[in-house]
C-alpha cells in the first residue's frame, strides 16, 4: 500500500475543489462528492483486495501489482484512456461519477508525486526491519493533519467516509479503472475484482481508525507476540496518541532529499509540500476540464509521466534514505 495516507488525501481533495471556478468538471464533483473523494485515493484502492490475512493472499498480491504498475508506469496514457472512457459513457449521471472520480484522482497524483519523495526519504526503505514504517508515517501523518493543520477533532474525520460509495458510483468506477488497465497494460483487472478491493478497502478502513487508541496497543501486542511482525497491521492505525518525537510534518526543516538523487536537496515542511500539491492539483483540474471543453487532448503538459512514487519522469531507483525513526532510536511509536 501506498500513500499519504486516506484522510490527509481527503482533505487535498475538499482543498483542491474550494480553488476551482464553475466549470462541468465542478458541477459533475458537486453532484457526486463521494466519488471525487474516492478518486482522492487514486489507485490505492488496489492494494486492499484480500487485505485480511486469512484470504487468499496470492491473489492479494496479484491484485496489488496493478496499483504498483499504475504508480510508477504510462502515467499519462492511463489516466488519458480513464478521460476516454468517461466520454464514452452517455452524458448524465454515470459519466459524472467518472469524471468526479477522475478529478480526484488527479489530486491524489499531484500529492503523491510532489510529497512521496519526502515521506519515502524520512521513514525508511519498504523492506527488512523498516518495511511497514512508510505507512506508520502516513498514518501518524493523518493524524496530525486533522488535529494541529485542520485544528478538527480526529474522531469527526473518520478515514471510512472518504471512501463510502452507492452501488452505481462502485461499478462505474470500476469498469473505468479496469478497462483502463487492459487497453494501456494488457491485462486482466475484471470489474468485480475491483469492486472487491473497494469493499475490503472500506472494511479496513473502518477496522483500523482509532481516535480514542483504543485498539492500538492491543494490535501491537498481537503484532509483536503472536504474529512476529511488528507494524504489520498498526502501521496502518490512525490514533488519538500523536507522534511528539519524530517531527513528522518536519515544522523544524530539517533537510531531506529525493530518495532516487542525494543531490536533490529540500528543506520543505509537509505543510508547505501540501500547499505545492494544491497548485499542481488545481492546474490538473484545469487540463481536465479544458479536455472536456475540446480545448486541450491529454494531461500529458501537466502530469509529465511523472511517477506517484518519486515525482520523476524517468524511471529511477531509491537509492536513499534517513529515516527519523532509526536516527531517534525511538522505534515503539
Amino acid at each position: 500500500m501506498g500513500m499519504p495516507n486516506v484522510i490527509t488525501h481527503g482533505l487535498m481533495a475538499q482543498e483542491t475543489l474550494k480553488q476551482l471556478p464553475v466549470s462541468t468538471v465542478r458541477s459533475a464533483i458537486e453532484h457526486f462528492e463521494q466519488a471525487f473523494l474516492f478518486g482522492s485515493n487514486g489507485p490505492d484502492f488496489l492494494f486492499y483486495y484480500n487485505v485480511w490475512p486469512w484470504l487468499n493472499q496470492k491473489e492479494a498480491a496479484r491484485i496489488s501489482d496493478f496499483g504498483e504498475i499504475i504508480h510508477r508506469q504510462k502515467i499519462n496514457e492511463f489516466t488519458d484512456t480513464m478521460i476516454d472512457l468517461a466520454y464514452q459513457l452517455p452524458k448524465g449521471k454515470k459519466q459524472d461519477i467518472a469524471l468526479a472520480f477522475i478529478a480526484g484522482y488527479l489530486t491524489h497524483w499531484s500529492l503523491d508525486s510532489v510529497a512521496h519523495p519526502f515521506i519515502f526519504y524520512r521513514s525508511g526503505e519498504m523492506k527488512g526491519s523498516t518495511r511497514y514504517w512508510h505507512y506508520r508515517y502516513e498514518s501518524m501523518l493523518d493524524s496530525l493533519m486533522v488535529t494541529r493543520v485542520f485544528e478538527l477533532k480526529l474522531q469527526d474525520v473518520p478515514s471510512k467516509k472518504f471512501v463510502k460509495l452507492s452501488k452505481m458510483e462502485r461499478e462505474t468506477i470500476a469498469w473505468i479503472v479496469s478497462t483502463a488497465v487492459y487497453k494501456v497494460y494488457g491485462t486482466v483487472l475484471t470489474q468485480q475484482e475491483a469492486m472487491t478491493c473497494m469493499k475490503h478497502f472500506y472494511q479496513v478502513l473502518h477496522a483500523l481508525f482509532d481516535p480514542k487508541t483504543r485498539l492500538f496497543p492491543v494490535v501491537q501486542w498481537v503484532e509483536n507476540h503472536l504474529m512476529r511482525k511488528p507494524w504489520n497491521f498498526s502501521s496502518h492505525m490512525v490514533i488519538g496518541d500523536l507522534d511528539e518525537v519524530h517531527d513528522i510534518l518536519n515544522e523544524h526543516r530539517e533537510a531531506w532529499c529525493n530518495p532516487t538523487d542525494p543531490s536533490e536537496i529540500h528543506h520543505d515542511s509537509f505543510m508547505q509540500l501540501f500547499d505545492q500539491a494544491l497548485g499542481r492539483a488545481t492546474l490538473a483540474l484545469s487540463q481536465l476540464n479544458h479536455i472536456g471543453m475540446k480545448k486541450a487532448v491529454s494531461m500529458a503538459p501537466v502530469m509529465q509521466d511523472r511517477q506517484f512514487d518519486t515525482g520523476k519522469s524517468e524511471d529511477r531507483p531509491m537509492i536513499i534514505y534517513d529515516s527519523v525513526y532509526e536516527k531517534s532510536g525511538n522505534l515503539a511509536r
